[in-house]
């Protein structure tokens, strides 16, 4: 009996192999929009791209076709510019005389995974051109703000004169809507059913120089935009953890093609269950994919669980963390310096005293800052910097505080090194100081045996460019005076138990903010410097590492710093981010160290 099993299921095996199910070649070979929605997400994530972006993107290209014919064996090629398949794919695709590091253009016609990815990789070129000067950027070119690729759109399409975003011939200098790049933000808004704020980035006519009876590119005059208004986050980055807002009067699904959900009608605060997204099959069987978002599984505020589309979920929380303060600083890094940085700011991983100073001047060269052991280079750490592509690493401490074996790794490793470290903390605050050569007349003064006012203010003084200088409790260091020399006004975070006044009254200009308490003072300090932040990044206000890393990455994003205990906010702090308006969190490190995002997502449901 059982040979004769075996017999048939060969013979079946083999007619298999000549006679294809015609049901089997259904599912596996025809690709639908849903599967093309899937594929656009997965590539759009592994690019580092917004899927909002690539999905409007692939949209305005071809309405998300890759073939001419239903049987999908003809690809689409445009007759005017030979832009191949679903992305119209133009750019570097192989000829006669070039085969080689360049795109096959069978299988763009051919493969439509291979044709996305090829798409997406050129859109990254694009994106890379701010970084490379060649287009502008805007605030902080954070890959996961939607409006920070606007001008990476219009270079997929052309920096040429039809999509300029203003009308340079117009009198009143009117805003040209129909570009490339409008339209695909349109789209972003069209199929995923919310805004973008595109009006927030202020053009002038003088911003771009064009002849509009040539095809050539533009020439930008402004190449870099700051914008003050709230700007918008991508909805497809969700991780397991983070708290959302719902969007009131959507659906949550039992399952992700569910045909009825039941309706969330009014806004509150869902928890995001795994950052696996999910396909609604009951969407896009028309013929045009009107659906671009996907959904993810949450939980709400009252235990009940379901799939909701991205589109309805506005992030409220999120984590950058890693298994111990090394390897967090490693996520901010990789968080705010996606694309790189030429230099990083090294400092020993246990103690807070050399790098307490180390902020502005790490803000200034754009530079993360990370851990390392003392004596030894920290493995992960190592294998940040390679992925930053740094070409220096200025180590903040003497050879007592990081050892000369991790400067003779990176030396080995072919990167510069410059060591900025005096006989004491007071001494390496004067001469960190002394490097930032700021013309700012302002500085800080902060008790050097503590950490938590110093890493509070840091945010700030980076973006004012403030040297933050350190002191005793009740004696003013020869190093700090020699650094206070030229200073105009001194602003002194602390109470009277840390900076005594005998040492107050010494300094120029002061001005204290202080605190019955590390929370109140750091309060007190946002209060002094902000009045509006759309984000606010969180540490713990009981060890140093996480604010010491995440300090540049707040200034960065022009952010607060906003100290918490692990799992309870202070009343001033929850004051502060109620007067801020503070919408969005960023936690630095694990749970285990802070844990206070259920409190942060109330306070922003109203």
């Amino acid at each position: 009996m059982k040979k004769r099993i075996s017999r048939l299921l060969v013979g079946a095996l083999f007619l298999s192999l000549l006679v294809p199910s015609f049901a089997h070649a259904e599912a596996k070979d025809t690709v639908t929009y849903n599967d093309i929605n899937r594929m656009l997400t997965e590539s759009a994530l592994e690019h580092n791209i917004p899927p909002e972006i690539a999905k409007a993107v692939a949209f305005q290209e071809n309405g998300w076709k890759q073939w001419s014919d239903d049987a999908q064996t003809e690809p689409i090629i445009n007759i005017t510019d030979g832009g191949i398949g679903l992305m119209q794919v133009t750019s570097n695709v192989c000829d006669e005389g070039n085969t080689k590091n360049c795109y096959d253009p069978d299988r763009l016609g051919d493969d439509i995974q291979y044709n996305i990815d090829a798409g997406l990789e050129i859109l990254n070129e694009k994106w890379s051109y701010g970084d490379q000067g060649i287009i502008p950027t805007i605030n902080t070119n954070d890959r996961d703000i939607l409006e920070h690729w606007y001008f990476a759109v219009m270079a997929y399409n052309g920096t040429v004169p039809v999509n300029s975003p203003y009308f340079r011939d117009a009198k009143d200098g009117t805003r040209n809507l129909d570009t490339y790049q409008d339209e695909v933000f349109n789209k972003v808004e069209q199929r995923n059913y919310f805004s973008v704020n595109l009006d927030a980035i202020e053009f002038q006519r003088s911003d771009f120089t064009y002849d509009k009876k040539k095809d050539e590119p533009i020439t930008f005059n402004k190449m870099h935009y700051t914008v003050n208004s709230e700007l918008t986050r991508s909805r497809t980055l969700l991780e397991e953890g983070d708290k959302v807002a719902t969007v009131a009067g959507k659906l949550l699904k039992k399952e992700p093609s569910s045909e009825n959900g039941v309706n969330v009608k009014q806004s509150q605060v869902a928890t995001v269950l795994s950052s696996e997204f999910h396909i609604d099959e009951t969407k896009n069987q028309g013929k045009i994919p009107y659906d671009h978002w996907v959904r993810y599984h949450v939980e709400l505020e009252d235990g009940t669980r379901g799939y909701m589309a991205s589109s309805s979920l506005i992030p409220i929380t999120q984590r950058l963390s890693g298994d111990n303060r090394y390897k967090t600083a490693i996520e901010i890094s990789k968080d705010g310096w996606q694309d790189g940085a030429d230099t990083v700011v090294l400092s020993r991983g246990y103690e807070f005293p050399d790098a307490l100073a180390g902020a502005p001047l790490a803000y200034q060269l754009d530079a993360p800052i990370l851990l390392t052991d003392d004596k030894i280079l920290t493995k992960e750490t190592a294998d940040e910097i390679k992925r930053l592509g740094a070409k220096k690493v200025i180590i903040l401490g003497s050879n007592n505080a990081v050892r000369p074996a991790v400067e003779k790794e990176l030396i080995n490793k072919g990167l510069k090194t410059e060591r900025i470290g005096g006989e004491d903390r007071f001494e390496t605050a004067q001469l960190i100081a002394k490097k930032l050569d700021s013309s700012s007349d302002k500085a800080v003064v902060a008790y050097g045996y503590n950490f938590p006012d110093a890493l509070a203010v840091a945010p700030y003084a980076a973006k004012e460019g403030m040297p933050i200088l350190l002191t005793r409790d009740n004696k003013l260091p020869d190093y700090t005076k020699e650094a206070l020399a030229d200073t105009k006004e001194t602003i002194v975070v602390g109470g009277d138990d840390v900076v005594q006044k005998n040492v107050y009254d010494q300094l120029p200009g002061h001005k204290r903010l202080a605190g019955d308490d590390r929370y109140e003072t750091a309060a007190e300090i946002i209060g002094y410097f902000d009045d509006k932040a759309q984000t606010g990044y969180v540490a713990t206000g009981v060890n140093f590492a996480d604010a010491l890393t995440g300090a540049v990455l707040a200034a960065k994003n022009d952010s607060p710093l906003l100290l918490a205990k692990k799992d309870q906010l202070s009343p001033f702090m929850e004051a502060t981010i109620t007067d801020l308006q503070t919408e969005q969190f960023v936690l630095l490190g694990g749970p285990d160290v802070v844990s206070v995002e259920d409190r942060l997502a109330k306070l922003t449901i109203k």
